[in-house]
């Protein structure tokens, strides 16, 4: 689930898509960890307890990677959004099919186009009522890159620019959002070299977001990746190392170093 991605990712970036990061004049509240797999919206989740419940069914089906129970947590969500609509149910909505197609994307490539197109489109609907939910953006910026056909060169320049785009945006609103900098750095680590990316470029993305958010698992498991892909292979065994021994159940995380780590230590 994660290969496919990872290849999309690598060709986003073009000369004429590179984006200037801003830095946002506001002050950013104080540091706190990712939780339920949000960062910006633990405030939006103390007060919708519904949504709370699915936050927290969605991260326990990703730590089980449950693809059942990631479903069944699509449906309720689509309740609650049917019930009362806000920006942040349609977030997790839309989180919740981008999670469902990431798990069928090498198996059900159909049912995982499907699952996508359902999240871009909540996520969609959700900037349209909120356009400063930075994560929105972000996950977005997947979705779209996810579409991308590399025998379309038109098209593929133009989905990737939406992308730059989507994160751009982001990262003018909320520099330090640490689930903002993890997906960025990932885009950065896959762009080539010669495009402006590679692991010393999206090393900084990675740091910053522990710096912010320093238990935030996955963005652990993307700077092991990179600094084995960066020759700091002794630095990255430890992390893994240490994931390994207190997380030894989550197989989400250890989904992601299976797929993206291929080292034997």
């Amino acid at each position: 689930m994660i290969l496919r991605l990872a290849l999309l990712v690598s060709i986003l970036l073009a000369p004429s898509a590179l984006g200037q990061e801003t830095e946002a004049p506001k002050k950013e509240k104080p540091s706190r960890e990712v939780r339920y797999s949000t960062f910006a919206g633990q405030d939006a989740l103390e007060s919708d307890a519904e949504l709370l419940d699915q936050a927290k069914a969605i991260e326990a089906a990703k730590v089980k990677c449950s693809l059942e129970d990631l479903k069944k947590t699509a449906e309720s969500l689509s309740k609650l959004v049917e019930n009362k609509a806000t920006p942040w149910r349609r977030h997790f909505l839309g989180l919740v099919h981008y999670d469902i197609a990431t798990m069928l994307d090498e198996t059900e490539p159909e049912a995982s186009a499907k699952h996508r197109d359902l999240a871009a489109t909540q996520l969609e609907k959700a900037l349209a009522e909120d356009e400063k939910l930075v994560e929105s953006h972000a996950v977005l910026a997947i979705c779209i890159a996810m579409k991308i056909d590399m025998s379309d060169p038109q098209s593929m320049m133009t989905l990737a620019i939406q992308a730059e785009n989507h994160y751009q945006t982001g990262l003018a609103l909320a520099p330090k959002n640490p689930i903002l900098l993890m997906n960025y750095g990932v885009h950065k680590h896959f762009t080539p070299a010669e495009f402006g990316g590679g692991p010393k470029v999206s090393r900084p993305y990675f740091e910053r977001a522990l710096e912010q958010a320093p238990g935030f698992l996955e963005a652990q498991a993307w700077m092991a990746i990179c600094l084995k892909d960066a020759g700091e292979k002794e630095a990255a065994k430890k992390i893994v190392d240490r994931l390994e021994k207190e997380h030894p159940g989550n197989a989400w995380i250890q989904g992601l170093l299976d797929a993206m780590y291929h080292e034997v230590f």
